[in-house]
């Protein structure tokens, strides 16, 4: 008897998996935001919310990578258009785990095959501040052409001398580098699937093979812009600052900067004052 409760308890479970599973093939997404989080529940879900705020225009899903703190309580994260990847790890800086866990998302939505007209990366330090424009299917290098702001480059000439097989893959296919950050980049169903491709071929997140000093911040660029024949534009604006400083450049980018929606480096402090902004 109690192998039989057991049995019918797994099959339960197992349809519902498929139906969910199902349910996600089934629907077309405008846009797919692909985010890792590290932070406390509390600036985890505000970043959730924030997102859901300012995506009236758009149907979209969050796909979420998670630190194994979060993964252990993610029954506390806000999941209103909310996936979790069931990969999960702890990410550092200036080394691969952050790619890695940008692939794993990516491989993510090939193998659930998720139907969506774009992919927008993003950290979790990025806020919408308006809401953001339709994304509807087109072609990317026209989207890019309407992108007229400057975005900061993050990587200084003196963190690239790691990279001399990098190089020589770059080199064999004649890509130009490109390097900068990684927040509001947007990809499409074939650029995902050339860089995962590419990825993979080349073995980029193997354990024997080392690449750290923001290894992402020159592949997706560089594969980006080499597959789109041209530039690779990205929707985000980085504030440098704090307190005061950041304030008064929040309100400047709002004021001189119409088309900008989304902007990094918010603090994980949820009382700073620039929350009332948002």
């Amino acid at each position: 008897m109690y192998i039989i409760v057991i049995l019918i308890l797994l099959i339960y479970f197992v349809i519902k998996f498929i139906k969910k599973d199902k349910n996600l093939s089934n629907k077309k997404y405008d846009i797919i935001y692909s985010i890792l989080f590290h932070q406390k529940i509390d600036y985890v879900n505000n970043c959730i919310e924030n997102i859901n705020k300012y995506n009236k225009n758009n149907k979209f899903l969050i796909i979420a990578h998670l630190s194994d703190e979060l993964y252990k309580n993610k029954n506390l994260l806000n999941k209103k258009n909310v996936i979790i990847n069931p990969i999960h790890f702890n990410k550092k800086k200036r080394n691969k785990t952050i790619l890695k866990a940008i692939i794993d998302n990516f491989e993510f939505l090939k193998n659930n095959k998720i139907n969506y007209n774009y992919c927008m990366t993003l950290s979790s330090t990025n806020r919408f501040v308006r809401q953001t424009p339709k994304f509807k299917k087109e072609n990317l290098k026209n989207i890019f052409s309407k992108i007229d702001f400057p975005y900061n480059k993050m990587i200084q000439k003196n963190k690239l001398s790691k990279y001399k097989n990098i190089y020589d893959i770059f080199k064999k296919y004649n890509m130009n580098i490109e390097i900068g950050q990684v927040s509001g980049r947007l990809f499409n169903k074939d650029l995902i699937d050339y860089i995962c491709y590419l990825t993979k071929k080349y073995k980029i997140l193997n354990k024997n093979k080392i690449y750290d000093n923001f290894i992402e911040e020159i592949w997706l660029p560089t594969l980006s812009t080499h597959y789109l024949k041209q530039k690779q534009k990205s929707y985000c604006h980085i504030m440098i600052g704090k307190s005061k400083l950041i304030i008064n450049e929040f309100n400047k980018v709002l004021n001189d900067l119409q088309s900008v929606f989304l902007l990094k480096k918010f603090p994980e402090d949820l009382n700073h004052p620039i929350y009332k902004l948002i």
